[in-house]
């Protein structure tokens, strides 16, 4: 099979686990969190920033003429008036209980940093006027609660607690408040969020290792309670690919080129002869207690390095990161889960590269969740990532 039929394929049936986990009521089409195999359901956490991811893959498939041979128009609309239903004056809450009947009211900045990259594409896509205008006003929501979150260094504080009290900078809630300023300015030019953009990016190279990688949000706060632990290492330099690809595609800023590379030369490193990204390397273990060498991390580290590797290879034409997404994009497809099980078309959260099977667990802190791990299948964070990437991956096919 040729590479770009296997590429459709492997999008198909992920689209098909993402319709099983879709949740529609009056408001729209929301996207369940994940399903949680060990326990046998479906989270009952519905998530605008899932939905958000979503929107764009959807989006970016019907842009790219690839995937099914219908239009997402009227799914899109749906996935957007979700999205819009969720913005409250603080912005979009983490998610809606379906078992409690309310929503769940912690404010993550990186969430609604997502919300407002969505709604800022849908702009640029639809024709409604009457839900265009509902768009434009939770875009200026979202953006106020952002403006609140950046600290005038340019790091995002990384979320507003239901008791009403800010949990510190993250190292990747500046990258995705950042990326959204970004998709923002893009859109309206305004130049007071061009100072804002640089100075979150100014506040991350800061933060950018000899080594290439960045310093990860558990090391900045190690033995405080709200240092993040199931973060591996190589998931923040990943997702800083995809900031670093965009700023430089946007301003051609030098700068930003050579630390787009030395991050990449890093990350790259961690790239097995499967094609997968581990968590980490030897001289990163202690960066995260998600410190085995020979698991891929799925949640948080492999789908964005997809798309970062081809945020990259567009922005700066470099064969390097072609090459390097190539082969992802080869390891990500041929480890998609095609049992006769409910998540069939989705990834689970760790595989180890050296036993080829999905293992591992993020107990971690008693987190009985499984926040990653071989137990989580998500939709948003893992699924609609790794589908994008292979979006744009296809892409370079045509």
């Amino acid at each position: 099979m040729r590479k770009e039929d296997q590429i459709r394929k492997t999008i198909e049936e992920g689209l098909s686990y993402l319709a099983f986990m879709e949740y529609t009521d009056k408001n729209g089409i929301g996207l369940c969190e994940r399903w949680i195999i060990n326990h046998r359901k479906k989270s009952p956490l519905i998530r605008p920033d899932c939905t958000a991811e979503y929107l764009n893959l959807l989006m970016t498939l019907e842009k790219n003429s690839c995937g099914r041979k219908r239009t997402y128009e009227e799914k899109c609309k749906n996935l957007a008036r979700w999205c819009v239903h969720s913005v409250t004056d603080r912005g979009s809450p983490f998610g809606f209980n379906t078992e409690s009947g309310r929503w769940e009211s912690d404010f993550w900045i990186n969430d609604n940093a997502k919300v407002l990259i969505a709604l800022t594409n849908y702009l640029q896509y639809c024709n409604d006027t009457g839900l265009l205008k509902e768009i434009e006003s939770a875009i200026q929501r979202i953006f106020r609660f952002l403006a609140l979150a950046q600290e005038k260094k340019g790091s995002f504080k990384a979320r507003f607690t239901q008791k009403g009290k800010w949990f510190p900078p993250f190292v990747t809630t500046t990258i995705w408040g950042t990326l959204a300023y970004l998709y923002l300015y893009r859109y309206t030019k305004d130049e007071k969020i061009y100072h804002k953009i640089m100075n979150g990016i100014e506040w991350l190279l800061d933060h950018i290792l000899d080594t290439g990688r960045l310093t990860t949000t558990y090391e900045l706060y190690r033995g405080e309670k709200f240092r993040e632990n199931w973060r591996p290492p190589s998931s923040e330099s990943a997702e800083l690919m995809i900031l670093l690809s965009e700023a430089y595609r946007e301003f051609k800023s030098g700068d930003i080129l050579d630390r787009l590379e030395s991050v990449f030369f890093w990350l790259s490193s961690l790239q097995t002869e499967s094609g997968g990204v581990v968590n980490c390397d030897i001289g990163s273990k202690n960066a995260s207690e998600q410190n085995n060498t020979h698991l891929a991390d799925m949640v948080y580290t492999n789908g964005y390095a997809l798309i970062g590797g081809l945020c990259a290879y567009e922005s700066t034409g470099s064969s390097a990161y072609r090459v390097f997404s190539e082969k992802l994009g080869t390891f990500l497809s041929s480890i998609q889960v095609h049992e006769d099980v409910q998540w069939r078309g989705g990834w689970r959260g760790s595989y180890d590269v050296v036993k080829n099977e999905w293992a591992g667990r993020a107990l971690y802190g008693g987190n009985t969740e499984e926040e990653g791990g071989m137990y989580s299948v998500y939709t948003g964070w893992t699924t609609v990532p790794i589908l994008q990437g292979l979006a744009y991956l296809l892409k370079q096919y045509s």
